[in-house]
């Protein structure tokens, strides 16, 4: 998808690839590997939050959400300024 948004000519760099890493990854059950790695569920947030942050999104809580815009609102995530993403 980043290539094909990339060949399109829009912008990428709101865009975080997470993925394996190019290492040896110790041989554990599944959800301690990905968790070595960043994969898990906490690694992901972690990596979507930073990313929103870096691109000037702001976060109060992060509950989970059944209705996200709504959700969103009421959870203090502010919508990104106009032009952006």
């Amino acid at each position: 998808m980043l290539e094909a948004a990339n060949d399109a000519g829009l912008s990428t760099s709101h865009v975080r690839r997470l993925g394996l890493p190019d290492r040896f990854v110790l041989h554990a059950e599944r959800d301690e590997q990905l968790a070595e790695v960043g994969l898990d569920v906490d690694g992901v947030t972690a990596a979507a939050v930073e990313l929103a942050r870096a691109v000037g999104l702001e976060f109060t809580d992060l509950s989970p959400a059944t209705d996200a815009p709504a959700t969103a609102r009421q959870n203090g995530v502010a919508p990104a300024p106009a032009g952006r993403g």
